[in-house]
C-alpha cells in the first residue's frame, strides 16, 4: 500500500493534462465510484460539485499517491468554493477512504448534471 494521500476526483481534475500542470507530474488514477451523490453543475459556473442524493452514483478516478505538497497545490486550484473532506469510494468489491473536494456550505448547485466530456469543451473559470 502507498504512503501517499489518496484523492477521488470527479470533475475538471479528471483531465490528466490539467492535473499534471497543477501537481507537476503525471499521476495515474484508477476507476472509482462514490455512492450517495450526484455530480451537478455549480450555479452560474461551468464546473461541478457533488450533491448528496440517496441512490446517486458518481464515477471518477482515485489517485492513490499524492504528497501533502501536491494536495496543497490542489487546494489552491480548487479555491474558496470547495473544501477537502474525507469520503469513502468503491473500487469494485473494496472500499477506500480518501480525500475529495466538496462544495463549501452555501455553494448552490443546479439540477443540471455535469458531464466530463462536455465540461472539457466549455473549460473551467475561463482557463
Amino acid at each position: 500500500m502507498s504512503s501517499g494521500q489518496p484523492l477521488f476526483v470527479y470533475g475538471t481534475l479528471l483531465y490528466s493534462d490539467l492535473l499534471q500542470r497543477i501537481v507537476g507530474r503525471k499521476v495515474d488514477g484508477i476507476p472509482a465510484q462514490l455512492d450517495g451523490y450526484l455530480r451537478r453543475t455549480i450555479l452560474g459556473k461551468r464546473y461541478p460539485g457533488l450533491s448528496p442524493e440517496p441512490g446517486g452514483r458518481v464515477q471518477g478516478l482515485l489517485f492513490e499517491d499524492l504528497s501533502m505538497t501536491e494536495l496543497k497545490r490542489l487546494d489552491r486550484y480548487e479555491g474558496n468554493e470547495y473544501v477537502r473532506k474525507r469520503i469513502s469510494v468503491n473500487l469494485g468489491r473494496q472500499s477506500r477512504q480518501c480525500w475529495a473536494y466538496l462544495p463549501r456550505p452555501g455553494i448552490k448547485l443546479s439540477t443540471e448534471s455535469w458531464n466530463p466530456a462536455e465540461g472539457r469543451s466549455k473549460g473551467r473559470r475561463g482557463r
